[in-house]
């Protein structure tokens, strides 16, 4: 007879196949991929993704569903929400709250990994990518007013939900008055499986985020093998030392302009940091076991507490 597995129950906004709430779906999923052999992880979420009016179409909702290394049971929205909720609860043996350590990075994509960027032309423009939810804390705003700084051929793709309309409608108009040099391309929403594909095809990750407890797409552009040019305030620091990109103050506004002039540079004379390089320094620290042992430490430790 098998060994029974301790159960985990996680009650959570939203999940797969949700991706608009950004980082709190990942960390979970990220968790569930690594630790889903070793417990019984059972999730209970929304029935819909972020800011949308109706549910998921291929899930069961109001019943459990197999997705990954998880039993997910999707809860309609409703009077009867809050009364399924205290059942569901009920129905699981000895439950016991915990705070997950560490965040999980996601385990590397073997197919992701390049040998680098064809040879550029010396004239080809800097490619930019912003990706992260349209809302003041993710800091678009102050992207935009730094590449009115910059003197180099700058081209920036965002990508995101737009979280605040008014913030959005603050960025669109300071895209009409930036320079010549800078062309920015707002692309949309984009589901999380494309994540990767699209941050290897950038030259530069540029997120000057206000602030990170973690920063998914950080470490997945990294993972992709894209550098990254990011505010000091993410877990992310040194960068500059270990040669995958920058960690710079946010009120230096001048020193993000001069580092994108020197990404422009760096691209043209073939001397960016090595996308094996970025890579492999991700790897490293996804691969770290001190951060899987911490959570699987967590979950014990709450399973044989009194």
């Amino acid at each position: 007879m098998p060994e029974r597995r301790t159960i985990v129950l996680a009650l959570v906004h939203y999940y797969l196949p949700g991706f608009k709430a950004g980082g709190p779906v990942r960390s979970i999923s990220n968790l569930v991929e690594r630790l889903g052999s070793e417990f019984d992880l059972r999730i209970i979420t929304a029935d819909r993704d972020f800011r949308d009016d109706t549910p998921y179409k291929d899930v069961v909702i109001d019943g459990w569903n197999r997705i990954g290394n998880a039993q997910v049971y999707y809860l309609s929205a409703g009077v009867g929400a809050l009364r399924s909720l205290l059942r569901l609860i009920s129905d699981t043996p000895r439950v016991a709250p915990i705070v997950i350590a560490q965040d999980l990075p996601p385990l590397p994509d073997e197919g992701a990994v390049s040998n680098g960027m064809p040879e550029r032309e010396a004239n080809e423009r800097l490619r930019l990518v912003f990706l992260a939810r349209i809302s003041p804390s993710k800091n678009l705003y102050l992207a935009l007013r730094i590449l009115t700084q910059v003197r180099s051929a700058v081209d920036l793709s965002v990508y995101g939900p737009i979280d605040d309309k008014a913030y959005w409608r603050t960025c669109q108009r300071l895209i009409t008055e930036l320079p010549a040099n800078v062309s920015v391309r707002y692309e949309g929403v984009v589901a999380h499986s494309a994540v990767a594909n699209i941050l290897k095809s950038y030259d530069l990750l540029f997120l000057p985020t206000r602030s990170e407890n973690y920063g998914h797409v950080i470490i997945e552009s990294m993972l992709a093998g894209t550098p990254v040019l990011i505010a000091d305030t993410t877990p992310w620091r040194d960068l500059e030392k270990a040669g995958v990109g920058w960690d710079l103050p946010l009120e230096n506004e001048v020193q993000f302009a001069k580092k994108i002039d020197e990404a422009a540079r760096l691209i043209r004379e073939g001397a960016m940091p090595s996308r094996t390089k970025v890579q492999s320094y991700a790897r490293d620290r996804v691969l770290d076991p001190t951060i899987l042992s911490a959570n699987r430490h967590l979950f014990l430790q709450a399973a044989t507490s009194d």
